[in-house]
This record gives structure tokens, C-alpha cells and sequence, in this order.
């Protein structure tokens, strides 16, 4: 549950929420909803966008403080067609610059909370990376590094197979 007009974290809270593999309520008044922020979470048939498993930390983000320490909090989810979709959050307090990233070798955690098993997918040769904010995508051969100044995210999309999310 959240307000999508928060100011602050109304972003952050419908992208977590996405990640989150669980059910997207909103506790804002009606009148109030941000529409930019809620369309995304939902295809323009109607059909709501899901995760194939709850998105998970990514290990290096296992055992920081992400409010006292500059560092990303980075946290990966499966989709359908072999996408993964990947949050990386700036949550220092008080706000500091963080370089947030996404590699390659991320791409092996997106099942990770997958059942039955936890078979790691294989990235092969032309992982792409897709920028939801900015719109773009690039190809993923390298670590993919960007400047997070204050509170924020960023949320992208790496892939194997044609995007999950070529509705939206």
C-alpha cells in the first residue's frame, strides 16, 4: 500500500511495489492518484504487470546499511520472456551521492526467488539493458554506472528475449 502522490517516495514506492510480486494498493485519495506513476503498473489492456517471483536483494546489498552507508541498495525481480527487472535505490540519510549500477553477472539472480528451485538463468550474448526512466536501451557488456545525487531510483530492464514489457 501506498500514496501515490507522495512528493518524496510516491516513485519509489509504485516501483517497489511492482518488484514486490504482491498486490498493489493504493491509499491515496482517488482524487489524488498520480496517474503517471500507476499507468505503468499495468499493461493498456488492463492486465496487470507481474513478476514470475518476488524481487529479492541483490547479494551485495544483503549486508549494507543503505540509510548510513553511500552505497546502492540494488534489488532484481524475474518476468516473463526471460526479462529481469532491476530497482537500485539511493536511501542514504542524510542524502548523499551514490553510483548506482547494473552488470551483467545480475542478471543470474533474477530467479533466485523462484520455485521450485533456484535455477540461475544464463545470460548469453545480447543482454540488453532498457532505462525505463530515460527511454533508452543499450546493450549490457559492462557494468552500466550512473550518478544517484539525492533520494531516488532508477529501474531497468535486462534482458535475453523480447521485452516483457513492450505493452506499456
Amino acid at each position: 500500500m501506498f500514496h501515490s502522490d507522495d512528493p518524496v517516495a510516491g516513485r519509489m514506492m509504485a516501483v517497489s511495489k511492482a518488484l514486490s510480486g504482491g498486490p498493489v494498493y493504493l491509499s491515496d485519495n482517488p482524487k489524488k492518484f498520480a496517474a503517471d506513476l500507476i499507468k505503468p503498473l499495468a499493461f493498456s489492456t488492463g492486465e496487470l504487470i507481474t513478476v514470475m517471483a518476488p524481487g529479492a536483494p541483490l547479494p551485495e546489498s544483503l549486508f549494507i546499511d543503505p540509510l548510513d552507508e553511500p552505497k546502492p541498495f540494488r534489488a532484481i525481480a524475474p518476468l516473463p520472456n526471460q526479462a529481469a527487472a532491476v530497482v537500485v535505490y539511493n536511501l542514504t540519510e542524510p542524502e548523499r551521492t551514490v553510483t548506482g549500477y547494473v552488470a551483467p553477472e545480475d542478471y543470474r539472480q533474477a530467479t533466485v526467488m523462484a520455485q521450485p528451485g533456484n535455477e540461475h538463468w544464463q545470460a548469453s550474448e545480447g543482454l540488453i539493458l532498457y532505462d525505463w526512466y530515460e527511454k533508452r536501451a543499450i546493450p549490457l557488456s559492462t557494468r552500466y554506472s550512473f550518478e544517484m545525487a539525492k533520494l531516488s531510483s532508477a529501474t531497468v530492464c535486462s534482458s535475453c528475449a523480447p521485452c516483457a514489457m513492450d505493452g506499456l
